[in-house]
């Protein structure tokens, strides 16, 4: 997977982050946070932080959301 990281453009990387951040916590709260399905996104996700990190070089990530996680509490 980490390959194909590799081919995303930033912004597109940026979005994909916030679209798995708001997947696993649905999924969490749904599912719970040891269900098989919400631990594969966050491993999945890792993987994304760390791309993202590792092209701007910064240990934080994101601080805004254009998600409602409101919505699903």
């Amino acid at each position: 997977m980490t390959q194909r990281l590799k081919y995303l453009s930033t912004k597109d990387l940026e979005n994909q982050i916030e679209k798995l951040r708001y997947d696993m916590v649905t999924l969490g709260l749904t599912l719970g946070i040891s269900n098989t399905k919400t631990l594969e996104i966050s491993k999945t996700l890792d993987e994304y932080i760390t791309e993202y990190q590792n092209r701007s070089g910064a240990s934080t990530i994101l601080h805004t959301s254009r998600y409602d996680y409101s919505e699903i509490s």
